[in-house]
Formats: structure tokens, C-alpha cells, sequence
């Protein structure tokens, strides 16, 4: 009787109990692009999406190696969300160290900042602090470039290239 009874109860336990545990959620925070034709790009900000303008002065958005490039004109919306996404416990994520970008770095010198072994023809973009471009420099065939920081106004400005953004002071 006792086998009975406590077969009953076990039965019941197993029954009552969740069949799926939760999944553990965490926030992500997206940048959302909507375009006037109704489609929608979404980059997550963990991802590193870096947001340039190329000649014709449309936006470009380098992410995870690829790139979207939208007229800014066609843009509707643009706004930082956050969602509820479950955590992926499996997968390894990768993260950029200052290995990855050590070759890139700039040598700054007699009021010039110098790069090398960066891919010919990519450019580097000359910021203001508060965001606002001011040069282009283009590498040349042999993987270097040269930006002039003595004809700038003192000041810090952002050198951006493909491999990482860089604060130089003037």
C-alpha cells in the first residue's frame, strides 16, 4: 500500500513539475534603422557596429564584416532598443583585444600620426571630439598613410580606421 501511495505522489510531483526549465533572458541593446520602403536593419550594440559616411555622404554600417550603406535621405527612423533575448550558454562570443588592432595603431610624432600595415586604399576619417568629420586620408599601395595634425586647431580628435577607433591629442 505504501509502494502505492508513494508511486501516486511521485506521479503527481512529476506531473505538476515545469516540463521545460526557463531559459535564462538578457537585455540586448539594438541600433534600429528604418528605411522609408519599410525595411528595417537591426545591429546589436555588443556586435560593435561602426557607422561611417562614405563620398556621397551616405551612411555606411560596418558590422560583424558586413556592411549596409543607406542614403541617409531614405532614413525614417533610427532609435536604440532593448530586447529580452535568452542567453546563449553555448556558444563562445568574440572579443576584440588590443592584439586585434595593435597593427593598426597610429604613431604619433612631430605633430603627425602615422599607420602601417593597414589594406591600400581603405581610408582613415579624422573626427572632432564631439563627432564631427574633418579629413579623409586614403592608404596607400604600400599599407601606409600619414594624417597632418599640426594644421588642425589644438584639440583631441578620433582617428577611425577599419580596425579601431584612436584618441591623439594636438
Amino acid at each position: 500500500m505504501k509502494k502505492i501511495v508513494w508511486s501516486l505522489m511521485l506521479t503527481a510531483v512529476f506531473l505538476t513539475a515545469p516540463t521545460r526549465l526557463s531559459a535564462e533572458t538578457i537585455d540586448v541593446q539594438y541600433l534600429v534603422l528604418t528605411q522609408q520602403d519599410g525595411s528595417i536593419a537591426k545591429f546589436a550594440l555588443t556586435d560593435y557596429p561602426v557607422l561611417t559616411f562614405n563620398e556621397s555622404n551616405e551612411l555606411v554600417v560596418t558590422c560583424l564584416k558586413e556592411v549596409l550603406t543607406v542614403d541617409v535621405q531614405s532614413l525614417t527612423n533610427y532609435d536604440i532598443v532593448t530586447e529580452q533575448v535568452e542567453k546563449e550558454t553555448t556558444a563562445i562570443a568574440t572579443i576584440r583585444t588590443n592584439d586585434d588592432i595593435a597593427g593598426s595603431r597610429p604613431t604619433v610624432a612631430f605633430g603627425e600620426a602615422s599607420f602601417s600595415n593597414l589594406k591600400a586604399g581603405q581610408r582613415i576619417m579624422v573626427y572632432t571630439i564631439d563627432g564631427k568629420p574633418i579629413n579623409t586620408v586614403t592608404v596607400t599601395q604600400d599599407g601606409t598613410a600619414s594624417v597632418q595634425l599640426n594644421s588642425l586647431p589644438k584639440g583631441v580628435y578620433i582617428l577611425r580606421t577599419p580596425q579601431g577607433s584612436f584618441k591623439v591629442k594636438r
